[in-house]
């Protein structure tokens, strides 16, 4: 590398080899928690292994792209919603970013959670919002005068 990467120029360069790519054929393949690659941002593969790859239906954003390089970030495969969840709990900071930004019949770890039907064990969708919300929030990628991004009923 020659000097200090613009992140825009990164992210650029990313939707651009996906453009590029269309995938190889990939996005009807399910995802290991049962979504169609395209439904929402996901990813595969492994950074390690060189074959890690984010995919966003549409024209992909920061927050897509910040949000699923935490899954990738293990050194062994990828870390589930679930484990990224359970890694904001043990900071109380982190916590109360989430809980502000969740209401609590969206909250896993709330008494009055009630999941939404397409929130099953399976894709981890309650464990997913926690921590993306709390991600979107701390790792915010918007001007601060947006305010706080909310995940209402």
């Amino acid at each position: 590398m020659n000097g200090p990467v613009d992140l825009r120029e990164f992210v650029n360069a990313l939707v651009t080899q996906l453009s590029i790519n269309q995938l190889n054929g990939r996005p009807a393949e399910l995802t290991p928690w049962g979504r169609t690659l395209l439904s929402a941002a996901n990813r595969l593969g492994n950074i390690r292994k060189g074959t890690a790859v984010i995919a966003v239906p549409g024209v992909p954003t920061a927050d897509d792209i910040i949000g699923e390089l935490f899954h990738l970030a293990s050194s062994d495969g990828q870390y589930t919603d679930k484990e990224l969840a359970e890694a904001v709990r043990q900071f109380p900071q982190y916590v109360e970013v989430a809980d502000k930004a969740i209401d609590p019949s969206r909250n896993i770890y709330d008494s009055r959670y009630q999941a939404p039907s397409d929130w099953t064990e399976k894709n981890q969708g309650g464990y997913s919002a926690y921590f993306h919300y709390a991600q979107f929030n701390i790792c915010f990628t918007a001007p601060a005068n947006n305010g706080m991004k909310r995940l209402l009923k």
